[in-house]
């Protein structure tokens, strides 16, 4: 592809930019039916919120100045060599953009799909013809041709590629082969045809009828991902599953056995999966950061989604859990629910009772452990999971001296079960005999069955162990972990009582789906200093000297110890993220 292409693509897909005609937002500019959407209502106040974070003060930091300073040289060719192609600089490129970016993928008449970018330019008018007149001149003598024609009284202008006499002409997914823009109102407007600006033109004044303003879908997720009173600083929305249908429709004589494949989709419930979608925003008066978003599933739940249930309960951090530990997951996974819809997709497919027939025949086969999966296991867990995370522990020695690809972080991952001693003699059952692999040996009263790891050539840890304890299957990466947990941890040392994890976990509800938190400086902080050493195997930058990157404590005050949680909603699954503003 043409550089000036790539360049020219870049220029507007990537950067920060704005769409809308007026005040009329982008969603009442673009057809009902959206496959991708993505916005920033206003660059000029998602610029104001970023220097209201207490992140942006990094990039004040002498240390970071030094160590940036070594790339300034390949900025400056970079940006020269974009100066002289462009006739314009970093700079001017960059200050082309104020209100609202939006770029969309909308579906126009039958199977035709419009990819289309929107680009409120402000007062840099002058900016956006000398681009475009430096465009025309550097493309002009590679076969690059254009034409314009009127629609609604505004000219759209279509440049066009020189064709690629090496492409398959039957080939599902082509190359584009150009591009169209019109400006209007101080907005640049980029579609992959001229229908696809048609679409947005003849809803300008934001009264047509259909618009994605008015999908029910985008709607209502907009509504349960609102953040405070204000605009997000960035709005989304995805619909696989109606792009993948929309996709293989178009190309259904080139895909004709995924054509039939589109009749298995209300078979396994993924016609229901809607959409997904939500907002974005920063220095908000609680958070540094805050994301919302809302998985839009029509009830009821069906097929393979069965699989994800995960009802509300009380997800608090266990006791077990010390405070050195860098995050925490826990979920309330439904796993009757997941093996009802594993039965019910097999028999389906294999004939009434096959699943149970199977597992009845697994239980009792003469050669095998005797263990009846239904009842020996999935009735047993309970349904919460932890997942505990530990820092990476690295000596001064190992810090210039250990591979990314080899960094181990230790972890725990405990699995509640309904019956502890029955799963103590279901370990010990499956532990029997001469062809358990490990070792087993008691520690504090309790069975530890420790394992060698398969992958421990390539880096892994040497061995895992399991146990059952604290009515939980506890599976660790390191078995002193687990000897750690089975001593105790003094109520002063729990994570549940470390003062960063409660300024996170008070914005948690009581009752959750799932919960994450996230130390960050924790987990960063090794990492950091094996990049000091220069030395890290495997990682080879020219030109940029790693010492130069200043102690860990310089950054450290700007990163946000951060939360997440899952909770259910009448229409699916609502996703919140955060990060506290750091002390």
């Amino acid at each position: 592809m043409n550089p000036l292409k790539i360049v020219f693509c870049v220029a507007l897909m990537a950067t920060p930019l704005v769409a809308a005609a007026g005040e009329t937002p982008s969603e009442r500019l673009l057809t009902q039916q959206v496959y991708a959407y993505f916005s920033i209502p206003s660059v000029d106040a998602l610029k104001e919120r970023f220097q209201e974070t207490k992140f942006s003060g990094l990039f004040e930091e002498q240390g970071i100045k030094d160590f940036a300073a070594q790339l300034e040289d390949k900025y400056n060719e970079a940006a020269s060599n974009l100066q002289e192609k462009l006739g314009m600089s970093v700079s001017e490129l960059l200050a082309i953009p104020s209100g609202e970016f939006a770029v969309a993928v909308t579906r126009l008449e039958g199977f035709e799909v419009g990819i289309i970018a929107m680009i409120d330019y402000g007062d840099s008018g002058d900016a956006v013809d000398k681009f475009f007149e430096q465009y025309e001149e550097a493309v002009e003598e590679k076969g690059v041709t254009w034409s314009s024609e009127s629609f609604e009284g505004t000219e759209i202008v279509t440049y066009e590629y020189p064709q690629d006499e090496d492409a398959e002409a039957d080939a599902p997914v082509k190359a584009p082969s150009g591009f169209s823009m019109f400006r209007k109102d101080s907005t640049l407007v980029i579609g992959n045809t001229p229908a696809a600006l048609e679409s947005v033109l003849v809803r300008w004044d934001g009264d047509h009828p259909e618009t994605f303003a008015g999908n029910e879908v985008y709607d209502y997720v907009l509504q349960q991902t609102s953040i405070g009173d204000r605009a997000p600083a960035m709005k989304w929305f995805v619909d696989p599953v109606g792009g993948i249908e929309i996709g293989i429709q178009a190309n259904a004589d080139k895909l004709p056995q995924a054509q039939m494949a589109l009749g298995f989709l209300p078979v396994l419930g993924l016609r229901n999966m809607r959409g997904w979608g939500g907002s974005v925003d920063l220095a908000t008066e609680e958070f540094e950061s805050v994301s919302q978003s809302l998985l839009y599933i029509d009830p009821p739940v069906t097929g393979v989604l069965g699989l994800f249930s995960f009802p509300e309960t009380d997800l608090s951090v266990p006791d077990w859990a010390p405070n050195e530990a860098t995050g925490y997951a826990g979920m309330n996974w439904d796993a009757e629910k997941a093996y009802d819809t594993v039965r019910n997709l097999y028999n389906m497919f294999q004939g009434q009772n096959a699943l149970e027939k199977l597992v009845d025949t697994l239980a009792d086969s003469p050669t095998g452990p005797s263990i009846h999966i239904k009842d020996d296991i999935v009735d047993q867990i309970d349904g919460r999971i932890h997942v505990v995370n530990f820092p990476v522990e690295l000596g001064e020695d190992e810090l210039g001296e250990t591979s990314l690809q080899n960094v181990q972080q230790d972890m725990i991952v405990a699995i509640d079960v309904v019956d502890a001693d029955k799963m103590k003699s279901l370990m010990s059952k499956m532990a029997d005999g001469n062809t358990f692999p490990g070792k087993i040996r008691e520690f504090e009263g309790q069975t530890i069955y420790e394992m060698p790891n398969q992958a421990a050539a390539s880096g892994g840890p040497e061995s895992f162990a399991v146990t059952i304890a604290n009515d939980a299957i506890v599976m660790s990466t390191d078995v002193k972990r687990v000897e750690s947990m089975l001593r105790g941890v003094d109520r002063a040392d729990r994570l549940a009582g470390d003062g960063t994890y409660q300024r996170v976990a008070s914005h948690f509800p009581v009752e959750v789906s799932m919960v994450g938190y996230q130390n960050a400086d924790s987990q960063l902080k090794p990492f950091w200093e094996m990049f000091r050493t220069d030395k890290v195997p495997g990682v080879d930058v020219k030109e940029v000297d790693f010492t130069k990157l200043p102690p860990f404590e310089v950054i450290q005050k700007y990163l946000a110890p951060s939360g997440s949680y899952v909770i259910t909603d009448d229409k699916g699954a609502k996703f919140v993220s955060f990060g506290v503003r750091p002390e």
